[in-house]
């Protein structure tokens, strides 16, 4: 579930930021304000600046300017109800993320094991990749161990938003094994690869672009059933969020 506090904070800023866009712009505009009559079946365009109106039909890229500049002062006034709104509704609003409810709790209880409080996740039975079984020293909120900083990143955010998923499992028919499988409400499901070493490993960057190419070849598709990711992706938990947001929460929950 989406954390709605979390999510009108950052709305908030994309208006601040949209804001600041739009005052940059408005200042490389001509003066004035595009104004329209219509006169015997035609329409005629002005330029109203200082309390004077000049025909301007016949300068389209004046008008296009004016135009754009109506456009922008309409959607900063928007913007700025918006931003009022959003106001309101934080101060009201309390986060439903798990630090949110956790600060609710009593602190004995709040500082049991993070897993604890994570939905238990159903137990499947499927073939795990059995490799290098001392490589996975990095455990997840819910207690999954996987292999790298990045990966239990991955993980944290799927169990924190209550996304059923296997780690290392066995790509059905092919030989090799996805960094997360995940379970879909229609009974489907969606890989997750994570290619965390693309810059400093000649060998891994050739067998991931091979993968990659083996999943296009069997009807995998990136954004339908199939995620890649890579490090510059997962640096800011912001753009994790907004993955399962925006990809994976539709078609799960």
């Amino acid at each position: 579930m989406r954390d709605l506090k979390d999510l009108l904070t950052r709305v908030k800023q994309e208006h601040l930021d949209r804001l600041g866009s739009i005052r940059r712009e408005l200042k490389m505009l001509p003066p004035g304000r595009l104004e329209a009559l219509q006169q015997h079946g035609r329409i005629y365009y002005y330029q109203n600046a200082q309390a004077r109106r000049r025909g301007i039909t016949r300068k389209p890229e004046l008008v296009r300017q004016l135009a754009r500049k109506r456009y922008l002062l309409e959607e900063r006034k928007i913007l700025q109800h918006n931003l009022k709104e959003i106001e309101r509704a934080l101060e009201k609003c309390e986060s439903c993320g798990m630090n949110g409810i956790l600060q609710k709790l009593p602190e004995r209880i709040s500082q049991l094991p993070r897993q604890y409080f994570y939905k238990k996740r159903r137990s499947r039975k499927y073939d795990k990749n059995p490799a290098y079984p001392e490589n996975l020293v990095y455990a997840t909120n819910g207690g999954e161990m996987v292999r790298s900083k990045s990966e239990q990143s991955i993980g944290n955010m799927l169990e924190e938003y209550g996304i059923d998923y296997s780690y290392d499992r066995r790509v059905d028919g092919h030989l090799y094994y996805a960094d997360f499988t995940i379970y879909c409400r229609d009974g489907s499901k969606i890989i997750w690869e994570h290619f965390g070493l693309m810059d400093s490993d000649e060998d891994y960057h050739k067998k991931a672009l091979w993968r990659m190419e083996d999943y296009r070849r069997q009807g995998w598709r990136q954004w339908r059933d199939l995620i890649y990711t890579f490090e510059e992706d997962v640096r800011d938990p912001r753009d994790l969020r907004e993955i399962v947001e925006e990809f994976l929460l539709p078609r799960v929950m």
